[in-house]
């Protein structure tokens, strides 16, 4: 039902704007494909929740052209049936045509994968869009979306492991990643490398919660990771950052000769 409702609405967005371009905010910089869901739906539903909507030309008044959902979910929604609250949005740059991104993209239920070229760049924002279906008015804000998340092992060095331990955020509701297979990958969700660098990803929800995965094999050559849970104190908040610093200590060996590991987990909160 929230399915049909947010598509309605969005295909209205396109073709019932009535403001002058002086009424209208105005969105800077590149064109924008801009996805719009729900913040609780997002949450139970993944990205079936998910829509695009597109800017054709940079520095103009926001009046986007056509409203579509991505993959056909649902019936086409009237903006005038929208509820009045705000609804969360994410934006992704592109300077060519919305049809152009769309080729490139490839959807999950909790991950969009944007292959990158010429006329897309790895800037995610975010924003909220506010609609009012009795004044009729409708505003976007556009702001930062995700919050900034650092992964460190403190003593990694004296661990005397061959691998880099991998961080996984079990929490994050769902992911982006943009790039191809012959490159390099960038991320905004689950997996974060554990090499002291600041990475983007979607707020948390509620504290953020996770593994570290040590690459391990058995005597018979068989793949059998280590891998440790952790509770953060804070959640991943947008336009926050939040620094994970991990420790890793052998406890003691057991009686069958495996090693009992312990991980410590300090965090530092600040300003993205």
């Amino acid at each position: 039902m929230k399915k049909l409702l947010f598509f309605i609405i969005l295909c209205s967005l396109f073709s019932c704007s009535t403001e002058t371009q002086e009424e209208q905010p105005v969105v800077t910089g590149k064109n924008f494909a801009l996805s719009l869901y729900s913040t609780d739906s997002i949450y139970q539903s993944g990205i079936d929740s998910l829509f695009l909507f597109y800017f054709p030309e940079s520095s103009t008044p926001v009046k986007p052209i056509y409203f579509q959902q991505e993959l056909a979910w649902g019936d086409p929604v009237a903006f005038q049936d929208l509820e009045p609250e705000p609804y969360t949005f994410i934006t992704i740059a592109c300077s060519g045509s919305l049809e152009e991104l769309k080729d490139h993209m490839v959807f999950y239920r909790d991950c969009i994968g944007i292959e990158k070229h010429e006329n897309t760049s790895g800037n995610l924002f975010g924003g909220v869009l506010k609609a009012d279906p009795i004044s009729g008015e409708k505003k976007f804000e556009l702001q930062r979306l995700v919050g900034g998340i650092k992964v460190n092992i403190t003593n990694l060095d004296s661990l005397n492991i061959q691998n880099t331990p991998d961080c996984y955020i079990t929490n994050s509701p769902a992911e982006i990643y943009l790039g191809n297979y012959e490159g390099e990958l960038e991320y905004y969700g689950k997996y974060i490398p554990t090499d002291n660098s600041w990475n983007y990803i979607f707020p948390t929800n509620g504290v953020v919660k996770g593994q570290i995965v040590i690459d391990s094999y058995d005597a018979d050559g068989n793949y059998n990771p280590r891998i440790f849970e952790f509770t953060g104190k804070n959640a991943v908040e947008a336009n926050k950052k939040l620094e994970l610093n991990f420790m890793l200590r052998k406890k003691a060996i057991t009686k069958s000769g495996a090693e009992d590991w312990q991980l410590t987990l300090e965090e530092e909160v600040s300003v993205l």
